[in-house]
Order: structure tokens, then C-alpha cells, then sequence
């Protein structure tokens, strides 16, 4: 009964990501039906009902940092983003105190309790997260507009690198370091 399967690529954690694609592969391999790379930060926006026509998504990067993304609506009304994720502290967001062009959403708003209340142009925290009517609506456009994806070919969204990843790097570069210091 599935026409398609569709793996959202984040930007996330880097095991949840993993596991979520591997999932979403096996059952589209299974079913063997197409796949379909959603942006995970793309959703929140689908969820707005009107106001401007440029959005800021934002998520939970962790570490005191948030995911953002910026997306602008074409003439067709469908949301484009046009600045690719990317990872900032929760402060930077205040650029867009002033901006009454832009509306900030997305999972990462929930965080102002611990980081801070933001200024400027915020939806309703029932926006926060996607609904299944936005889901369905890009699920639409992808179906309609987007050609095929191979499966394999899918891999997240990764903006930084694992945990594990950074912590080899530290020792690393601190091996590197004490050789240096230890050479006459």
C-alpha cells in the first residue's frame, strides 16, 4: 500500500540518523519502493499557514548549539531553502530581532527556556513541530516533481562530526603535539 518511503537526512544525530536511514532503506528495498530524501529542517516550515515568505527552521544541535536553516517561498508557494544548514550558538538568532520579513520556527524553539528568550517574529509553539499535513504536502511535491533517488545513494546530513569522531581528532592532534615537544 506504500507508494514511496521517505527518509528524513537531517541535520540530526548522527546514530539516530543512521539507524532512521537504515530502517527507511530496508523497508523500501523490501516494499521495493522509491525513496524520498526529506530535509528534516524543511518540515516546520511546511507547517506555517501564512505570514512572510522567508522562514528560519531551527533544531537542537547540542552542545548550546542549534541547527538553522533559511528558506524563502517561490512565486508557486512552495518553500526553497537558500541558505544550507548550518550550525550557530543560540544568540546569533537575535539578528533577526528586527526582521518583521523573516519568522523563526522549528523543534530548536522549545530550547529557550535553558538558552534564552529570543526576540523578533516567532510562530506558535503548536507550529513547532511538522504535522502530518505538511508532511503529506511535500510527500505530494516529492512524488510529483522530484525524479527517483537511489536508495543507496542516500546518506544523512551530517553538519559536524560524531562525538567519537571529534574525540579521536583531540587525541590526535594531542599525540601530534606531544611528538613535537618531545623532538630535540
Amino acid at each position: 500500500q506504500l507508494d514511496a518511503v521517505a527518509i528524513g537526512i537531517g541535520p540530526g544525530s548522527y546514530t539516530g540518523l543512521r539507524v532512521g536511514m537504515a530502517v527507511a532503506k530496508t523497508i523500501a528495498e523490501v516494499a521495493n519502493k522509491p525513496c524520498l530524501a526529506i530535509d528534516s529542517l524543511l518540515l516546520p516550515v511546511l507547517c506555517l499557514k501564512e505570514g512572510p515568505n522567508r522562514a528560519v527552521s531551527i533544531a537542537d544541535a547540542q552542545r548550546g548549539s542549534i541547527y538553522e536553516a533559511i528558506y524563502d517561498q517561490n512565486e508557486a508557494g512552495f518553500w526553497q531553502r537558500t541558505q544550507p544548514p548550518r550550525i550557530i550558538p543560540w544568540k546569533d538568532l537575535d539578528r533577526f530581532a528586527s526582521d518583521t520579513s523573516t519568522i523563526i520556527t522549528g523543534p530548536g524553539l522549545s530550547l529557550a527556556a535553558k538558552l534564552g528568550r529570543l526576540s523578533g517574529k516567532i510562530t506558535d509553539e503548536e507550529f513547532w513541530q511538522p504535522d502530518i499535513k505538511a508532511m503529506e504536502t511535500l510527500l505530494q511535491y516529492y512524488l510529483e516533481t522530484c525524479p527517483e533517488v537511489d536508495r543507496y545513494r542516500i546518506e544523512p546530513l551530517y553538519i559536524r562530526p560524531s562525538a567519537a569522531e571529534e574525540k579521536r581528532d583531540a587525541q590526535s592532534a594531542a599525540a601530534v603535539s606531544s611528538n613535537r615537544l618531545s623532538q630535540p
